[in-house]
Parts: structure tokens; C-alpha cells; sequence
């Protein structure tokens, strides 16, 4: 399968350009280069498969793809086969769909799309190919309301659309009888794609509420903020602007909604779903649930642990728990994963993350058919974050290899930064020794890099006693220059 290393290049200038920079010279060049012979990519590849929706084929403009495992067909096709509506923002290389009361959007590139105001992660991202916007068909055929089959015999996707009106909205959870104070946060937040939403109590019956949103390289923005009381029923906002807001709680999270749009810029309105993230009180009861499940130490329960919600499939999340260290905030010390079932309100531990522990966590993961994508984010959330930061940086500052593997390459520093935090350096020391000089130091340094990665070498230098030193090697990390990825070369 080949891909238009181009259609990057065009749609990160024209993203450049809608943020304020200045690039048409690169537009120009990119959409010169539109017409040009195609590159493929690693882990994709094209098949000849019939797509059927009720019954009928339909004749594709591009056959349909497979990546990484997942079929990607034609947007357009399928969206308006589903009965669909299709537009597109070539700005930010973004399309959104709608039918009926259910809104999506994907952004090319993205693992994660947008549904209802909600994120939720994609076994594989959007691509250009040939021209045509290419989508993850059962993602998008069954957040339409349709039902899809697969037939490996006859390499037939079989679409079963629901007819209009028969099929209801994803709807807003049930509201609790309390407020559940503290930080929430859209599912898969990251630096690039981030929503919170804080709820902190004033006195009796008043709370106050802050939302805010961030999508996009673009950094497009939305926020909501005001105080409100509630009753033990209903919920009433001071600010007269938010009459038609609805908050609604549940355990562990808070839906805001309201019609239309007219709080954030694109594909960043304030409203959705967030989850339960953190909570300086013990009037959590969800996170004491949670907490005693993983047998989280109390000085570390509230405060001092985050929750990060994963939609995995049905009535099922992934929860990714990470404890700080309470000298170091920046710092985390410990991860654990639990699966939470929805409809039973049940917390399933799946185990701590550990250097010798993320090859059995990820073949639990897959077995829970969770994405690659997905299960390197849980088991990875720190090197995935900063590596975004980083592709953030370099797009503000007009870097037109973003995207681009043939291009896009990673230095040692930044490769460094992806591993440890530190900026503009490739070697830091950690002395843990006593006045007596007996302990360790820990070193980070790197150690080789070529074209394709860089090798940073953890290691330990210990002295016991003046007779007794030596060094130990604690772990060696494998960076990928063009796509950020770590991994272990002695646990992986």
C-alpha cells in the first residue's frame, strides 16, 4: 500500500498557516508534490475486499486498506452510504461527520477521534491515500448505529445499517444524588488533545465549576466557568450565559452538555464526558474503591494519584493509575492497571507496570482486544505525552517534517527528553549517596545513536565500602527517531 508522504506535508502547512504562520511557500511545494508517485508505509498494505451495506456493494474510489490489523475504507463512502453527513476542515485536517444526534470527528493522523463531545481511541489512525480520506470502518459503521461483520472467506465487510429513528443518541449517563468534588479529565488526554473539568465546593449547597478544552496543533480552545448550587436535585448555574448547561454526575465522572456550539473553537467545545482524575478528599467514594482495589498506600490515595480513563470496548474502561512522589510532583513512582465495567460498577486489577511487567500487562491487554496504539499509551503514558510535546514545539516553530516519515527524525536530546524529561541534554546524575559517600549515583546517559534510534543506557553506580564498588546496569532504552517509541532492550 502507498501512501502520499505529500498529503502530510500539505496538511501540516495548511495547519501552520490557520494557526498564524507563515508558510505558503510550503503549501505551494506541498501541493505540487500532491501530484507526485506515492511511498508506502511500514505495517500497511492494500486488498481487494467487498464492502456491503445492507446488502448492497458499493463501488469504492479507493480500495480498502489494512493497518495494523484494521480495515480502513473511503470516508466519504461509507459516511454517506450510512446516510451521513460529511465535512471537511482542510485547516486542520479534520473531518466530521453527522446523523441524526450523533457527531463525529477525525483528525488524519489522530489515534483518537471525537464522538458526541467524548475521545475515544482508534486501533489505527486516518490516512490520505491517493486522495481519499481513509477511515477505520467498524469504528465509524458502528458509531453511526450499524452493525459490521467480516467475512475472511469471501474478504466481505458486511454493513447492516439501522434505520433512522430506531436508533437513539449515545445518551448521558444517570445522574448521582451528590457532587463529586475534584480534577476530571477526557478520556486519552493528552498535550495535543486535552479536556478538564474542575469541580471544587464553596459551602453548603454551592460548587464551582471550570471547564477547558485544548484540540489540535492548531490549539484551539473552549472554556466554561461559573459558580452553580445544587439542591440535591437539580443543578442551577449563576452565570446567566449557561441556562441551557446541563452537568450530570455519576461514580466517577461528569457530563456537560448543552445545544449546539458557541463556547470553543473547532472540535474544542466544553462539553462531553470527564472522568474522575483526582480528588484531594477522601468524598470520592469511587476512587476509595478504586484506590483499595489496587492497594494504593492512604498517603498516597488522595492528592498525590491520578486516574486516567481509557475507553476500551463496550461497558469496559481501562484505567491507568499513577502515583507522585510527594516531593517531586513531576515524578512518578509507581502505575497500576484495573478494568472497570461499566454497567456493573465492578474494578477488575490487571497489575502494576514494571520494566519485567509490561510484556504479560500488554498480552493481557490484547487479549481484552485492546489496539497497539492503545496498549503502548497505557504502558507508556509518560514518553507517549512528552513525545507529543515535543511534535507541538516543533510544529509551532514550523517544522514541515511533522508526519513525514521519510523526514521526521528525532535528536539525541530530544530522543533524551522523550526518555528522562531533561531538556537540551543527553547525560544526568542522581546521587543517592550518604555523607560518607556509600550508596549509589544513578546514571542516564546516551550511550549509541545511528540513523533509525538512539540507545540510552540506565545504570547504577554503587559503592558499599571502599573495597566494594561496582556498576549495574538498571535498564537500556531503544528510541525511535521518527515515531518516539521506546522500548526496553533488556525486557521487551
Amino acid at each position: 500500500m502507498k501512501i502520499k508522504a505529500s498529503a502530510w506535508k500539505l496538511a501540516i502547512a495548511l495547519a501552520i498557516a490557520a494557526a498564524g504562520g507563515s508558510a505558503p511557500q510550503a503549501i505551494a511545494e506541498a501541493a505540487s508534490d500532491n501530484q507526485t508517485a506515492s511511498s508506502p508505509q511500514p505495517g500497511t498494505s492494500i486488498e481487494v475486499i467487498s464492502v456491503l451495506v445492507n446488502g448492497n456493494l458499493l463501488l469504492l474510489e479507493q480500495q480498502p486498506v489494512i493497518m495494523n490489523g484494521s480495515t480502513l475504507v473511503p470516508l466519504r463512502s461509507i459516511f454517506e452510504a450510512l446516510g451521513a453527513q460529511v465535512a471537511w476542515d482542510g485547516n486542520i485536517s479534520t473531518v466530521t461527520a453527522s446523523k441524526g444526534q450523533n457527531v463525529i470527528s477525525l483528525t488524519i493522523g489522530s489515534g483518537t477521534a471525537i464522538l458526541n463531545g467524548q475521545q475515544l481511541s482508534l486501533d489505527a489512525s486516518p490516512i490520505i491515500v491517493n486522495g481519499s480520506t481513509m477511515v477505520p470502518v467498524r469504528f465509524i459503521a458502528e458509531s453511526l448505529g450499524a452493525k459490521v461483520d467480516w467475512e475472511a472467506d469471501s474478504r466481505t465487510v458486511r454493513i447492516s445499517a439501522i434505520p433512522d429513528g430506531s436508533q437513539p443518541p449515545v445518551a448521558a449517563q444517570a445522574s448521582t444524588d451528590t457532587i463529586i468534588t475534584g480534577m476530571f479529565s477526557y478520556p486519552w488526554s493528552n498535550p495535543l488533545n486535552s479536556g478538564m473539568a474542575e469541580v471544587s465546593k464553596l459551602d453548603d449547597n454551592r460548587y464551582h465549576l471550570h471547564v477547558s478544552v485544548v484540540h489540535g496543533f492548531s490549539r484551539n480552545m473552549g472554556e466554561l466557568e461559573s459558580d452553580f448550587t445544587f439542591d440535591g436535585k437539580d443543578i442551577v448555574f449563576s452565570n446567566p450565559e449557561y441556562s441551557q448547561v446541563t452537568a450530570t454526575f455519576t461514580e466517577n465522572s461528569i457530563t456537560i452538555d448543552y445545544p449546539g456550539d458557541g463556547f470553543g473553537g473547532f472540535n474544542a467545545e466544553p462539553k462531553g464526558t470527564f472522568y474522575l482524575q483526582n480528588s484531594g478528599s477522601n468524598e470520592a467514594p469511587f476512587l476509595t474503591k478504586l484506590f483499595t482495589s489496587l492497594q494504593i498506600p492512604d498517603s498516597y490515595r488522595y492528592g498525590f494519584t491520578d486516574v486516567f480513563t481509557y475507553h476500551l470496548s463496550g461497558m469496559k474502561d481501562v484505567l491507568l493509575v499513577q502515583s507522585r512522589s510527594s516531593l517531586n510532583r513531576s515524578k512518578v513512582i509507581s502505575g497500576n492497571l484495573a478494568i472497570y465495567d461499566t454497567a456493573k460498577q465492578s474494578i477488575e486489577p490487571l497489575g502494576e507496570i514494571t520494566s519485567t511487567s509490561k510484556h504479560d500487562l500488554s498480552k493481557k491487554l490484547e487479549a481484552l482486544s485492546a489496539g497497539e496504539e492503545l496498549i503502548y499509551e497505557l504502558l507508556n503514558k509518560e514518553y507517549a505525552d512528552r513525545f507529543t510535546e515535543l511534535q507541538i514545539q516543533r510544529f509551532d516553530n514550523g517544522d514541515l517534517t511533522l508526519g513525514d516519515p521519510d523526514l521526521f527524525r528525532l535528536t539525541d536530546a530530544e530522543a533524551f527528553y522523550i526518555v528522562t524529561g531533561a531538556e537540551e541534554t543527553t547525560s544526568i546524575s542522581d546521587n543517592l549517596r550518604n555523607q560518607d559517600n556509600i550508596g549509589s549515583i544513578i546514571r542516564t546517559e546516551v550511550e549509541h545513536s545511528d540513523a533509525q534510534s538512539v540507545t540510552i543506557h540506565i545504570y547504577e553506580l554503587v559503592r558499599n565500602d571502599q573495597n566494594d564498588e561496582h556498576t549495574a546496569t538498571i535498564d537500556r532504552l531503544e528510541v525511535n527517531r521518527t515515531n518516539g517509541r521506546v522500548k526496553s532492550i533488556l525486557f521487551d
